[in-house]
């Protein structure tokens, strides 16, 4: 009996090992741009052909609207929760556009059972907290219920992709010219060229772009219209197909408890009532807008306050420590929870955008130099030597002018994270 317990407790702490040795931290993780790709793929759950349909989809959306996403699995992580792992990452490598914030980074750790979304500043329109929770539990967590990781991940991605298709308003700017930093509009370079040479530009070629120019925003001025119209469309009975009216405020008021007033208070929740004069049928159409409260585990009503209490700061050796008190507005619930915060990253230096000359004119000038101070024949072999290797060792690096490129890849544009996503468990 004593061998077997023995035996158990080696076999937990061989896998307690071997689970710590496979823990990635921020700065260990592949980053997917250095070989021209946008999905890593650590813990092995997609198959080659869902790998590479997910690269080009992904490929695609960042050439037509400059987004940037990330996808990334691993077995488990060294530390902190996934929420702040992701944001980590996403800042570590810099997903998105620079200025912009257009990224998104899609984490799954394996080990947690927990899926991350982690969005910039830009997307936070486009893709908002709810809407992210509601693709994960209508596309992504029932398939990972059943461990078909990919078409999960695969199907989730469709729809991030299609909805950030639709919802791009300017397809994405031509690279302008060194020294213009303002990319220039295609209504900007249509006046430019019909205005400026007319040689290079026929007559048939503007008139064609001022055509297609003028569908569209003809198209989107209808897209707007119908937008609209639906929105104050109103409602129809479901039993008779007669049209639904807003309830009165007093009526409202009856029907709901004093839960539900406070959440109306707090503007945690919205209470939308339309009743058909016809047969009188009621439908709630009851709203959750993103505010600062959450639902409270004793009451279940949406009036749990979140306070945050730093205990002590995270430094660039060392993660810190905050404290997370929770307060019900409604009930007596109180609760509170200690949880670690990742270490300060450091930033990178900001790299000079300076590019030296040609090495034809350096040389060019180093031999009229040599030619003025008339040199003798030894001094003049080691300064060629000299000139030489000095050439060499300030010749950029064959990868670019990032540090973070290698093997000919690239890296992310350089955006930052906005706090926002979603997450979820399976």
């Amino acid at each position: 009996m004593h061998h077997l317990r023995l035996l158990g407790l080696i076999i937990t702490f061989l896998s307690f090992a071997a689970s710590s040795a496979f823990a990635l931290s921020v700065e260990k993780v592949p980053n997917p741009r250095h070989t021209n790709a946008w999905v890593t793929d650590q813990a092995n759950i997609l198959s080659p052909t869902q790998e590479e349909e997910l690269n080009t989809m992904l490929g695609e959306l960042e050439a037509q609207t400059s987004v940037e996403i990330a996808l990334v699995t691993l077995d488990t992580i060294d530390a902190g929760t996934p929420k702040d792992f992701a944001t980590s990452l996403f800042n570590h490598w810099g997903v998105g556009k620079k200025g912009a914030d257009n990224g998104l980074l899609v984490l799954l750790v394996m080990s947690e059972r927990r899926l991350e979304m982690e969005t910039g500043y830009g997307l936070e329109a486009v893709l908002s907290d709810g809407w992210l929770a509601a693709t994960q539990a209508n596309h992504m967590v029932p398939h990972f219920k059943k461990g078909n990781f990919g078409t999960g991940l695969t199907r989730g991605l469709a729809a991030i992709n299609t909805r950030v298709s639709t919802h791009s308003a300017t397809p994405r700017a031509d690279t302008s010219p060194a020294g213009d930093e303002t990319p220039k509009s295609a209504l900007a370079h249509l006046v430019d060229s019909s205005g400026g040479d007319s040689q290079t530009r026929s007559a048939d070629e503007t008139g064609e772009n001022f055509a297609s120019s003028c569908c569209c925003v003809s198209l989107l001025l209808l897209v707007l219209l119908w937008r609209i119209r639906k929105r104050r469309r109103r409602r129809r009975c479901p039993r008779c197909d007669h049209k639904m009216v807003p309830m009165p405020d007093a009526e409202i008021d009856r029907r709901l408890t004093p839960g539900h007033r406070l959440e109306r208070e707090l503007g945690s929740r919205l209470f939308l009532f339309e009743e058909c004069p016809e047969c009188h049928y009621v439908d709630d159409l009851v709203q959750k807008p993103n505010s600062a409260y959450k639902t409270c585990p004793s009451c279940s009503y949406l009036t749990l306050k979140i306070r945050v209490e730093e205990l002590f700061p995270a430094t660039t050796t060392s993660g810190g420590r905050r404290r997370i008190f929770q307060t019900c507005l409604h009930c007596d619930f109180e609760d509170h929870d200690d949880e670690a915060t990742p270490r300060v990253q450091v930033q990178a230096p900001v790299q000079s955008s300076y590019s030296p000359p040609r090495r034809r004119h350096r040389k060019r000038e180093r031999k009229r130099e040599r030619h003025d101070s008339s040199p003798g024949l030894f001094s003049f072999g080691s300064s060629s030597s000299h000139d030489d290797d000095d050439d060499h060792n300030r010749r950029p690096p064959s990868g670019g002018s990032s540090g973070r490129s290698s093997g000919g890849g690239g890296s992310f544009g350089g955006g930052r994270s906005g706090g926002g996503g979603a997450g979820s468990s399976w």
